[in-house]
């Protein structure tokens, strides 16, 4: 036990305070992270894998849905949307090997389309009456005739700076 005179409000966290018994800030000041009794680090925390607690949502969700059994139901169109990341292009690298993940999970290819002015990476499947979609934004792919015009561009300035056309 320490003997240093201690203010207990100023008293330092170590493994001697957390087991009740007083270590002094000189104490820690002077051995700082050597302190005689220094806490031990704290075990990481697992975390729980993101899919299996969305099935376990998606499990629950059903649940409550299933309540419903013998209600009458009118032309329900039952959908599940899963956007990939933020609502911007940056980053698609990243996050289109998770669509194409999601898309052989539901046994579908994704594809790349355009969606009203914007691209994305999608896979849309159908599980019963379910209709899932998978999706991610993506840049615009480059247009033929431009990527061509850009290819003869560079050919011309090439041949410019050699002397000429010839």
């Amino acid at each position: 036990m320490h003997t240093d005179r201690t203010d207990t409000t100023e008293r330092q966290m170590c493994a001697a305070a957390a087991a009740g018994v007083y270590c002094s800030p000189a104490c820690f000041r002077s051995r700082g992270r050597d302190c005689e009794h220094p806490l031990p680090t704290p075990a990481a925390e697992p975390q729980p894998d993101y899919w299996l607690s969305l099935a376990a949502d998606l499990r629950r969700a059903a649940d409550r849905v299933a309540s419903l059994a013998g209600t009458a139901a009118p032309r329900v169109s039952a959908t599940l949307s899963l956007h990939v990341g933020l609502y911007v292009e940056q980053g698609h690298e990243e996050r289109q090997p998770v669509v194409d993940a999601i898309a052989a999970a539901l046994n579908v290819t994704a594809t790349d389309g355009r969606v009203a002015s914007l691209w994305e990476r999608q896979a849309n499947a159908a599980v019963g009456g379910l209709s899932v979609t998978a999706s991610t934004r993506i840049p615009a792919p480059e247009d033929a005739e431009l990527v061509a015009l850009r290819a003869r561009v560079a050919e011309l300035e090439a041949e410019r700076a050699e002397g000429g056309a010839r």
